[in-house]
């Protein structure tokens, strides 16, 4: 375990991308509208909203504390084409609480939308636990990641990477999880993911 590895970077201007530009890559990916959409119950969203949340603090922690060059700004970070951060910052900006862009400079004009359909963004700027609440209260895109693929995403983050001692446990045995993961932890206890034993925790077979 330790920090993120990072990769080479794209050179390019910026282009920040709306929702509807997220739909029609997906449809280019053969994923329909309908697939896109998930009803989630209350305690499903409270969950989906704090796992976002828990997920974005740990990929800006991360990246941005891993190398200097991953940090684009106060605001976009680069994730590096590092298949987890990829895919966390993609949950993430399927859910609404995150901006694309294709290059270091998100105030020059990007490039044309013909050149997005086919090329995964690698600049991000992640919304913060305010505006993820607040997002995400309001309801769910249709772009939105299944929850099972959000849960994934999130504990291949939390689990494998960071500072020594700051990542969660993914073991099948009793663990006391760290002050910050609080909200998540209470959040997948409700729908039975986790139970506790006293200060510790464990994972269910759910």
């Amino acid at each position: 375990m330790g920090f993120a590895p990072t990769g080479e970077r794209r050179l390019g201007t910026a282009h920040t991308l709306s929702g509807h530009s997220r739909s029609r890559i997906w449809a280019h990916r053969g994923v329909s509208f309908a697939q896109m959409v998930e009803i989630w119950t209350l305690s499903e969203r409270h969950l989906v909203t704090e796992l976002a949340v828990g997920l974005a603090r740990r990929v800006n922690l991360i990246l941005r504390a891993s190398r200097d060059d991953n940090r684009i700004g106060q605001d976009y970070i680069f994730h590096g084409y590092a298949s987890d951060f990829e895919r966390g910052c993609d949950m993430l900006w399927r859910l609404g609480v995150a901006h694309a862009a294709y290059g270091p400079d998100p105030g020059r004009k990007g490039l044309p939308f013909h050149h997005i359909e086919k090329a995964f963004p690698p600049y991000f700027k992640l919304f913060s636990p305010s505006e993820i609440r607040c997002r995400l209260s309001a309801g769910s895109p249709a772009t939105s990641p299944s929850l099972h693929e959000l849960l994934h995403a999130y504990l291949r983050v939390a689990c494998d990477y960071g500072p020594l001692g700051s990542f969660l446990s993914s073991r099948r045995e009793p663990f006391t999880p760290q002050q910050e993961y609080a909200r998540e932890i209470d959040a997948l206890e409700s729908l039975g993911y986790v139970e506790r034993h006293g200060s510790t925790v464990l994972w269910t077979k759910r």
